[in-house]
């Protein structure tokens, strides 16, 4: 029993292991197709149309709208998804953490069927979290300051910076989008911020 029981220990481990070679893959994707975005964008939008002005072209404007939505929604999705994630590797942790405590493997439901009962269906990519995520990232900086205690939110993520930096990439990619293309340029960031942040402040001591 005793060898069975750490080989199922073991294969827990390795499948935690296997979650988080593929959320620090995915990130290192990431960072690599926005670097290729952002070189595109900065490329075409630094044209010199008539020898004196950086503004794109009739025919490059098309060109810069559309690589900074999809520097947007790529950041975004990135974002969501290696958040989703994070918190699954984290609670197949806690799960591992459980059978190393028990004494006996029928006490615990199978890992398989956890994983696919629960935490699927838990973190499953949904609507949702289109507005919990960069939420999430808010309450998650203001916890950073010293003289402010979140309540109610629990940080445990596994590298959280995966999906922070993808979130903070796509605030750029919005900071970008109305400098560039919109009048006035602040107004869409501040709208962007300012709910999540609002409602960040107000779950704080």
């Amino acid at each position: 029993m005793a060898n069975q029981w750490d080989s199922y220990r073991n294969y827990i481990a390795e499948e935690i292991r296997h979650g988080n070679s593929l959320l620090f893959q995915r990130f290192n994707y990431f960072l690599l197709m926005t670097s290729f975005l952002i070189i595109a964008f900065v490329t075409v939008v630094t044209v010199k149309t008539d020898g004196s002005t950086l503004v794109p072209s009739d025919k490059l404007y098309w060109v810069a709208l559309t690589i900074s939505i999809v520097g947007f929604f790529l950041s975004y999705g990135f974002s969501m998804t290696n958040f989703l994630n994070a918190r699954m590797i984290y609670e197949m942790g806690l799960f591992l953490r459980r059978v190393n405590e028990s004494k006996e493997q029928n006490s615990l439901p199978h890992f398989v069927d956890y994983v696919s009962k629960c935490l699927v269906r838990k973190y499953k990519f949904g609507i949702r979290y289109v507005c919990d995520v960069p939420y999430q990232t808010i309450v998650f900086l203001v916890a950073l300051l010293p003289y402010v205690k979140t309540k109610g939110v629990d940080y445990k993520d596994q590298a959280p910076h995966t999906w922070l930096i993808p979130m903070v990439f796509a605030f750029v990619w919005i900071v970008i989008f109305s400098v560039t293309f919109i009048e006035p340029p602040w107004l869409l960031p501040l709208v962007f911020s300012y709910i999540p942040f609002y409602i960040a402040i107000a779950y704080a001591d």
